[in-house]
């Protein structure tokens, strides 16, 4: 008799020992789930959202010159024409509004301000940065056409116009 009641014994507690490893299973699956939904809360951009590089040929180089320091970018028009407004094309994937240039004048800009179709910065890097920085290798002013300007339907620009970049050794990284 002893080992029937001894076997049921042992029996009772493997159901417990099972039973708790289900509970904690269970418990588990939902704990993760949970943090799966969490993420689930911010809207996901979708291409579209943000400027989508135009893709149309680059007709000219201008004569204004883009110097990194850091984060920061500065723009001098060197040129004898105002620049017009338009945006701003850092390596054809980043882009910002550009509300134009006079004649001998300069502007700065923070490259974390350059985001892509996603939303997504311009790795720019500095004190607090986590990623390697990108480079600074191309910079494009897509104009914008006379009939955006306007106020009529927005017209897909004729072409960019490529500024010239200044590598330094101090503001950009190898």
């Amino acid at each position: 008799m002893k080992q029937a009641s001894g076997g049921s014994v042992n029996q009772a507690r493997r159901r417990a020992t099972a039973n708790r490893l289900a509970t904690a299973a269970v418990l588990a699956g939902l704990a993760w789930a949970g943090a799966g939904l969490a993420g689930c809360t911010q809207q996901r951009k979708e291409i579209g959202d943000g400027p989508v590089y135009p893709g149309v040929p680059q007709q000219q180089t201008l004569d204004v010159q883009v110097r990194r320091e850091g984060t920061r970018i500065f723009v001098v028009n060197t040129t004898a024409r105002a620049l017009p407004a338009g945006r701003l094309w850092v390596n054809q994937w980043w882009a910002r509004p550009f509300d134009g240039l006079g004649v001998g004048q300069s502007a700065e800009f923070d490259l974390l301000q350059f985001t892509d179709r996603y939303g997504k910065a311009f790795r720019a890097g500095g004190f607090f940065g986590v990623d390697i920085p990108d480079r600074l290798v191309q910079v494009q002013l897509e104009p914008i056409a006379a009939a955006a300007a306007s106020g009529d339907a927005p017209a897909a620009p004729a072409s960019l116009l490529g500024l010239v970049v200044i590598r330094s050794t101090e503001g950009n990284p190898p």
